[in-house]
Protein backbone atom coordinates (compact mmCIF):
# COMPACT_ATOMS: atom_id res chain seq x y z
CA UNK A 1 0.00 0.00 0.00
CA UNK A 2 2.93 2.25 0.53
CA UNK A 3 3.52 2.55 -3.00
CA UNK A 4 -0.34 2.94 -3.90
CA UNK A 5 0.01 5.73 -1.47
CA UNK A 6 2.56 7.64 -3.06
CA UNK A 7 1.48 7.15 -6.27
CA UNK A 8 -1.85 9.51 -4.62
CA UNK A 9 0.42 11.85 -3.87
CA UNK A 10 2.13 11.81 -7.39
CA UNK A 11 -1.20 11.97 -9.53
CA UNK A 12 -3.45 14.68 -8.93
CA UNK A 13 -7.02 12.53 -8.73
CA UNK A 14 -4.81 9.77 -9.83
CA UNK A 15 -4.50 11.12 -13.65
CA UNK A 16 -1.30 10.15 -14.42
CA UNK A 17 -1.87 10.69 -18.14
CA UNK A 18 -5.04 11.97 -20.01
CA UNK A 19 -6.57 8.27 -20.05
CA UNK A 20 -4.28 6.72 -17.46
CA UNK A 21 -5.90 6.33 -14.18
CA UNK A 22 -4.38 4.64 -10.84
CA UNK A 23 -7.58 5.49 -8.54
CA UNK A 24 -8.51 1.36 -8.74
CA UNK A 25 -4.81 1.23 -6.01
CA UNK A 26 -6.84 2.80 -3.39
CA UNK A 27 -9.42 -0.25 -3.36
CA UNK A 28 -7.80 -2.45 -4.40
CA UNK A 29 -3.83 -4.01 -3.75
CA UNK A 30 -1.46 -4.58 -6.55
CA UNK A 31 -3.58 -3.38 -8.90
CA UNK A 32 -2.03 -1.40 -12.36
CA UNK A 33 -3.06 1.97 -13.70
CA UNK A 34 -6.28 1.57 -15.85
CA UNK A 35 -6.62 2.88 -19.57
CA UNK A 36 -10.30 4.85 -19.14
CA UNK A 37 -11.99 7.07 -21.74
CA UNK A 38 -14.22 5.47 -24.97
CA UNK A 39 -12.85 2.39 -26.79
CA UNK A 40 -11.19 4.99 -29.46
CA UNK A 41 -9.35 6.34 -26.82
CA UNK A 42 -8.10 3.14 -24.75
CA UNK A 43 -6.92 1.99 -28.03
CA UNK A 44 -5.30 5.24 -28.81
CA UNK A 45 -3.22 4.32 -25.71
CA UNK A 46 -2.58 0.90 -25.99
CA UNK A 47 -1.57 1.81 -29.41
CA UNK A 48 1.22 3.90 -27.98
CA UNK A 49 2.13 1.09 -25.95
CA UNK A 50 2.46 -1.37 -29.23
CA UNK A 51 4.11 1.10 -30.73
CA UNK A 52 6.69 1.03 -28.22
CA UNK A 53 7.46 -2.96 -28.42
CA UNK A 54 4.29 -4.10 -26.12
CA UNK A 55 3.08 -7.14 -27.15
CA UNK A 56 0.81 -8.82 -24.63
CA UNK A 57 -1.77 -7.05 -22.42
CA UNK A 58 -3.91 -8.06 -19.31
CA UNK A 59 -7.47 -7.03 -19.82
CA UNK A 60 -9.89 -6.61 -16.69
CA UNK A 61 -12.67 -4.37 -15.48
CA UNK A 62 -16.03 -4.11 -13.09
CA UNK A 63 -18.51 -5.75 -13.34
CA UNK A 64 -16.39 -8.33 -14.94
CA UNK A 65 -18.76 -9.89 -17.41
CA UNK A 66 -20.23 -6.51 -18.72
CA UNK A 67 -16.77 -5.28 -19.31
CA UNK A 68 -16.00 -8.45 -20.74
CA UNK A 69 -18.19 -7.85 -23.72
CA UNK A 70 -17.28 -4.22 -24.35
CA UNK A 71 -13.46 -5.06 -24.56
CA UNK A 72 -14.02 -7.77 -26.77
CA UNK A 73 -16.75 -6.39 -29.70
CA UNK A 74 -15.49 -2.89 -29.29
CA UNK A 75 -12.13 -2.24 -28.00
CA UNK A 76 -10.20 -5.19 -29.55
CA UNK A 77 -11.97 -5.43 -32.62
CA UNK A 78 -10.86 -1.72 -33.60
CA UNK A 79 -6.99 -2.54 -31.74
CA UNK A 80 -6.61 -5.60 -34.14
CA UNK A 81 -7.80 -3.32 -37.12
CA UNK A 82 -5.44 -0.99 -36.08
CA UNK A 83 -2.45 -2.85 -35.15
CA UNK A 84 -3.15 -4.41 -39.41
CA UNK A 85 -2.93 -1.30 -40.89
CA UNK A 86 0.21 -0.13 -38.47
CA UNK A 87 3.99 0.04 -40.16
CA UNK A 88 6.00 -2.85 -38.86
CA UNK A 89 8.05 -2.04 -35.62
Amino acid sequence: MVGAQAQAREASGHRVAPHLWNGLSEVRVNCGTAVVGTPEQAVDVLMDYWKLGFREFIFSGFPHVEDCRRVSTQVLTLFREKIAGAPPV
